[in-house]
């Protein structure tokens, strides 16, 4: 009996923490994003998946938008996932027209550094990280089951470093 009331109330949780996921927007400022939008729709969108990235809860969704212009970078910044963002997808918004690029602001660190468990990070153009230990997307040793798929980089040197269990890069 215990045991059956233990597994009970872990299926209740997990399945608590799906229902009230959210989904947040991200967009360059060139269309309207702004880290003091509400990040909940399109129309207000915030304007760096960093800032998101730390507002998330366990199982939420980031849909990162392009400008189309393939010409400039549509964001320039290094992203951390913590261990609170479990479950977390970032991904591009929707499949039509180009990638969104996330260059390095600093390029010494990779663009994506990931420590939570089980995040997907999915159709983006990764560049601008140069050194050498340091990847595109850098997963841990303490995160398991992360899935890296369809995303691209200019360096050949940059891309994904994996220290753990995760899906192939694509």
């Amino acid at each position: 009996p215990a045991m059956m009331l233990f597994i009970t109330f872990a299926f209740f949780i997990l399945s608590f923490t799906s229902i009230f996921a959210t989904t947040w927007y991200v967009a360059p400022a060139s269309m309207g994003g702004n880290d003091s939008n509400t990040g909940t729709s399109v129309s207000d969108p915030w304007e760096h998946i960093n800032f998101a990235a730390f507002q998330v809860s366990a199982g939420d969704t980031i849909k990162v938008m392009d400008d189309d212009d393939e010409a400039t970078d549509d964001y320039i910044e290094n992203i951390a996932i913590y261990y609170f963002a479990s479950k977390l997808v970032i991904e591009r918004y929707n499949d039509i027209g180009p990638n969104p690029q996330i260059k390095a602001e600093d390029p010494s660190q990779p663009v994506f550094w990931v420590i939570a468990d089980s995040v997907t990070i999915r159709g983006f153009d990764i560049y601008g990280s140069t050194a050498v230990q340091e990847p595109g997307i850098y997963v841990t040793g303490a995160a398991e089951y992360c899935i890296i798929a369809d995303n691209r980089s200019e360096e050949r040197r940059v891309g994904k470093e994996c220290r753990s269990r995760c899906a192939p890069y694509h």
